[in-house]
């Protein structure tokens, strides 16, 4: 809970002391999970059972649910949600069971995805409000309405370019969107705390107030020595988050781990316990 306040904390997450643990959740009833989900932002320590109560719980609140995950046991939420995404890096049945799958294997990736997804929307829908309105106004003049009332009977040549002209532009407009920039940064909004809390200002505080560079943290880095695969760079991530450490970062191939806000010895003694050795 503590390492999932703190890295809420540092992306500016509103209600980021607010957090639901595995442990409470086991006591909610299901009507008392629909309520907590209106107001928590962050449920941690949680098993596949729980996740597939949450993604209930805003669902039954009438939310639109998107889910990320890269595991096995990731696979079951993310067929439940209305929107899966799977990292590209994860297990197969996580890929299989999603919607989206983030070939680059980077959870910035969901952010744009969701920024794409919302500008394609707004693109489908300015193109269905020009083409019926173009063509409420055009097929009857092309029908020769006007002609009935004293003015000009078109010629179907000239209404075929008329049709053609409705096309070209709805095409031109949805081409709009291969100028989408990915990479544009957005600050974080839940989608229901503009009513419940000034979601943009709780935003922007969190990013003007608990944002902190990593050349201004002190960075610790160690050596450690048995790490063979993924597998053992997420056990040594794991080990470290479990004492409060952030900025985490295992590099596999030179065999170090570099984190911040956590004691060196207490680090220590924890990827040793995690069946490691440290230099």
């Amino acid at each position: 809970g503590i390492t999932a306040s703190a890295t809420a904390k540092k992306v500016g997450m509103p209600n980021s002391d607010h957090i639901v643990t595995g442990d409470m959740l086991e006591k909610m009833t299901d009507a008392e999970l629909r309520e907590a989900v209106k107001d928590v932002s962050i449920f941690s320590r949680v098993i596949p059972e729980h996740k597939m109560r949450i993604i209930k719980a805003f669902k039954d609140n009438g939310e639109i649910v998107a889910m990320t995950g890269d595991g096995v046991n990731d696979a079951p939420a993310l067929v439940k949600a209305d929107t899966g995404i799977a990292i590209g890096a994860g297990a197969d049945v996580a890929i299989e069971s999603a919607d989206i799958v983030l070939m680059g294997g980077e959870l910035g990736g969901v952010a744009a995805a969701l920024r794409l997804s919302r500008a394609a929307m707004t693109n489908i829908k300015e193109n269905l409000f020009w083409a019926f309105g173009y063509n409420t106004l055009g097929i009857p003049v092309a029908a020769g309405v006007l002609y009935a009332f004293g003015g000009p009977l078109l010629s179907p040549m000239i209404a075929a370019a008329a049709m053609s002209l409705s096309s070209v532009s709805v095409v031109t407009n949805a081409l709009r969107l291969r100028r989408f920039d990915p990479n544009k940064t957005h600050k974080y909004l839940k989608p229901h705390s503009s009513k419940k809390n000034g979601g943009n200002d709780a935003a922007q505080a969190g990013n003007n107030n608990n944002i902190t560079s990593k050349e201004e943290t002190n960075m610790i880095t160690l050596k450690v020595n048995g790490m063979m695969c993924q597998h053992c760079q997420k056990a040594v991530e794991k080990a470290l988050a479990e004492i409060g450490a952030t900025d985490i970062t295992v590099d596999l191939a030179n065999k170090q781990a570099t984190f911040a806000n956590a004691d060196e010895a207490a680090a220590r003694k924890a990827i040793t316990d995690a069946g490691y050795e440290v230099e």
